[in-house]
């Protein structure tokens, strides 16, 4: 059985967030860019999926080292060419170089440093993928723990909380650290502790995991797919419209538009999985076409920033012409994205699984833990990492 759906999911999710740049680079989509505005909540649904396939993908024995040599080859070569593309990008735009934040880029180090040129310092994306790494490196301890609880979806909850009080922690304390630490603006602050640090964006992860681990005891959501989907919609415009009513929507704090969408976008992860093991996917969700353009997210994701970023530049007449070179990029970016993942992404993790694991290409199976329901479990799924 795979995972069609979420499969397919993964190209919505990776759209809003093309869209939001689309809109925040092009400056053609005022009139409805609070309706783009929020796009940057399709990184949640990338950090609860991520949790939840590795969590329904982990088996017991396997190696921690090999674990984390199969997430570098997953995810490592295709960022670190986006990174040198960025360099390159940044160049041509007669940017500032740096070669300290170069290297912070490539090693995944970026978010850890409260600065916006630090951040999104080169490919502004891929600070995601610094908060990945930290979430990959808690993954042994987290699995660990959550095959020992009794009731996953209580850590869930639980984990959900957390993140709650943590939002209010940071609201309250941005204006202290503000002036205290002399830079930086409370809204700086707020954006950088709510949206980038990496221990706080952990809980959409561990969120995704507890419910994996749910879900292979037998747990099922109650929500259907097509309920889920329309909860999250809700809930989305609900949020633009909130933001869109700011005297400046792009103030409104980016954590908390995540941790409020994190709801439903987990009901929806866990309602797609679910289809998916009762072989109830929609006939659309599951066709080649979708599942081909969920595959090619995780390139879309990384280069269609820096395809804005080239080509934009160049039209700045009238807006039709400028409304059909946004197009055009965007189309060329999904194309690009498409070559990327069939010619760069699957050869060259191939060769780096070889290289560094054990180059093992099954489908990871989900362990027995404490409990003694084995029998309960679904039948192994091949993984859809991002």
């Amino acid at each position: 059985m795979h995972l069609r759906s979420l499969t397919s999911l993964r190209f919505f999710a990776a759209a809003v967030v093309v869209l939001y740049h689309a809109a925040a680079f092009s400056g053609l989509l005022t009139s409805v860019r609070p309706l783009f505005g929020l796009g940057y909540v399709g990184v949640t649904f990338f950090f609860v999926l991520s949790g939840f396939v590795l969590a329904w993908t982990a088996r017991e024995g396997d190696r921690v080292s090999h674990f984390y040599a199969r997430r570098f080859a997953r995810v490592w070569p295709l960022t670190a060419l986006s990174i040198v593309v960025a360099f390159g990008v940044v160049a041509l735009e007669h940017g500032e170089q740096s070669p300290v934040r170069l290297l912070g880029s490539l090693f995944l180090l970026q978010a850890w440093v409260p600065q916006s040129t630090w951040y999104f310092g080169y490919n502004g994306v891929v600070w995601s993928l610094s908060a990945e790494a930290f979430f990959y490196a808690l993954f042994p301890l987290l699995i660990m723990l959550l095959r020992r609880t009794r009731r996953p979806t209580a850590v869930a909850l639980g984990t959900f909380l957390v993140g709650v009080l943590a939002a209010v922690v940071v609201i309250a304390s941005a204006p202290l650290l503000s002036r205290t630490l002399g830079h930086g603006t409370s809204a700086d602050w707020r954006l950088y502790l709510l949206y980038i640090t990496p221990p706080v964006r952990f809980c959409e992860f561990a969120v995704g995991a507890a419910l994996a681990v749910a879900m292979r005891r037998g747990w099922r959501p109650p929500l259907s797919l097509r309920t889920s989907a329309i909860l999250t919609l809700a809930a989305y415009a609900v949020m633009s419209v909130v933001a869109a009513v700011q005297s400046d929507w792009t103030r409104f704090p980016h954590g908390i538009s995540d941790l409020v969408l994190l709801v439903p976008i987990s009901a929806l992860i866990c309602a797609a999985a679910a289809g998916d093991l009762a072989d109830q996917t929609p006939r659309w969700l599951a066709s080649r076409s979708m599942v081909r353009l969920g595959q090619w997210s995780f390139a879309l994701y990384l280069f269609h920033q820096l395809m804005l970023r080239l080509v934009l530049p160049h039209f700045d007449g009238g807006t039709g012409e400028r409304t059909a070179a946004l197009v055009l990029t965007i189309v060329g970016s999904v194309i690009l994205a498409g070559v990327l993942h069939e010619h760069v992404e699957k050869p060259v993790e191939t060769l780096f699984r070889r290289r560094l694991g054990r180059g093992d290409q099954r489908a990871l199976v989900v362990p027995a833990d404490s409990r003694s329901d084995v029998a309960s479990y679904p039948p192994p799924l091949v993984p859809v990492s991002r």
